[in-house]
């Protein structure tokens, strides 16, 4: 948090002169380690590149920020890394790293290949901070992480300036997050209501009290699990109801009350019941 607040900080002072610093990368060149370098006139930015891997896609992670000041001897420091000047040829090492090897650091020829890395980088680094936090505070939910993947697809402007896409992406981000709360919040209220008052409600206020919580499997949510689990205990002839008037649903309740094996025969007897009438009808 304290460097992505530095960065910011020398991004706003450079802007507040009328000098909006033109990135000026350098990188390292080898089969498994990635570092880009930002390297302005007093201080460089580094960006310490990894990668998610997940069967719905592969995108890049910047593993550590680190924003290195100038020294003395044309080489930079900063709180993760060293840059050393040799012979006027840069060279990135660790601090913090037992066995620290020095890379030697090279100018970026493609650009645009270097903003799409970062860019991704940031965007599935924010999207899936944000995945955990959601279903950290809401474990009744479960906002899926592979979205990012999907959505990272549909951005048009992956190969923007770096600043102006993390500015779009913390504004896109946070209008997601306050969306899905926003829509978590009520889930939770409603289901809270329905477990509480579910002694004073008749079925059919029961009913449609629960037609507002969306009948999901687990993996998505865990809303109308939950208020079928709870009420089939003191309440199963809601639960029997609710398997007669909802067919459709049926699989979802039996799961939702798979440990009650009285009371999972039972729905099965009402099947058969019901079947068998049809079936004498035509």
């Amino acid at each position: 948090m304290k460097k992505a607040l530095i960065f910011l900080l020398l991004i706003f002072t450079c802007q507040l002169f009328g000098q909006t610093p033109k990135p000026n990368f350098l990188e390292v060149i080898k089969p498994f380690k990635k570092i880009y370098l930002d390297k302005q006139q007093d201080f460089a930015i580094a960006y310490d590149m990894g990668q998610h891997l997940d069967k719905a896609g592969i995108g890049a992670s910047i593993r550590k920020t680190d924003t290195l000041l100038l020294q003395s001897d044309k080489g930079f420091i900063g709180k993760e890394f060293r840059i050393e000047n040799i012979d006027n040829q840069l060279y990135i090492s660790s601090l913090t790293e037992k066995k620290s090897k020095k890379y030697k650091l090279e100018k970026v020829e493609n650009i645009e290949l270097t903003l799409y890395n970062l860019n991704n980088a940031y965007y599935l680094d924010q999207y899936f901070a944000m995945t955990d936090r959601l279903n950290k505070k809401y474990d009744l939910n479960h906002h899926d992480f592979r979205n990012g993947f999907y959505n990272w697809k549909t951005l048009t402007n992956q190969k923007i300036d770096q600043q102006d896409f993390r500015n779009f992406v913390d504004r896109e981000i946070q209008e997601t997050e306050d969306s899905i709360t926003n829509r978590q919040e009520t889930l939770t209220k409603q289901t809270k209501y329905l477990i509480d008052n579910v002694e004073k409600l008749d079925y059919k206020d029961f009913k449609d009290s629960l037609s507002k919580i969306p009948a999901e499997y687990a993996y998505q949510s865990s809303y109308y699990k939950t208020v079928v689990n709870k009420i089939s205990k003191s309440k199963p002839n809601y639960v029997v109801s609710l398997y007669n008037d909802f067919p459709e649903n049926r699989t979802l309740i039996e799961f939702a009350i798979e440990n009650d094996k009285a009371l999972k025969k039972r729905l099965k007897t009402e099947l058969k019941t019901a079947e068998t009438n049809l079936s004498k009808k035509k």
